[in-house]
């Protein structure tokens, strides 16, 4: 992933593969679904016991899981690549763990997931970019 910001025309370009894993965790959760009714249809015939209210909790749990989250990729995630500093809302700092991460969030309601952790000097420098811009930085109330 790469990160370029470009002081002449104001534009952040950002080269990641977002989109791939998105898609990736989609498929790999549109199999489980498969394979979790495949599993439920398979030992209907055998009566219904424990195994298979487990079996159908979970397929149940992962269609609401599936649905939330490609609605969440489709209305609220930009693939942008090159994002103006005039569309930009706000910087949100997320901390998860020791890890801290960011995303920008857009002025159209959608945001740009930027999958890369900070480490002190990145978080320094992420800081001073924001500042000049004038892009509000929102970090989260544990940082």
């Amino acid at each position: 992933m790469k990160i370029n910001f470009d002081n002449e025309t104001n534009v952040i370009t950002i080269q990641d593969d977002h989109k791939r894993n998105n898609i990736i965790t989609g498929a790999s959760l549109i199999f489980c679904i498969l394979a979790s009714g495949w599993n439920l249809i398979h030992h209907l015939s055998e009566g219904f016991d424990f195994l298979n209210w487990v079996s159908l909790i979970s397929l149940i749990l992962l269609i609401f899981a599936v649905i939330y989250r490609i609605s969440f990729i489709v209305f609220k995630t930009t693939y942008q690549s090159q994002i103006k500093v005039e569309e930009i809302d706000y910087v949100k700092i997320k901390k998860i763990f020791k890890w801290k991460t960011f995303y920008f969030s857009l002025k159209n309601g959608k945001r740009k997931e930027v999958m890369v952790t900070l480490n002190p000097n990145g978080f320094a420098t992420l800081t001073e970019l924001c500042n000049n811009f004038g892009i509000e930085m929102r970090p989260n109330q544990n940082l």
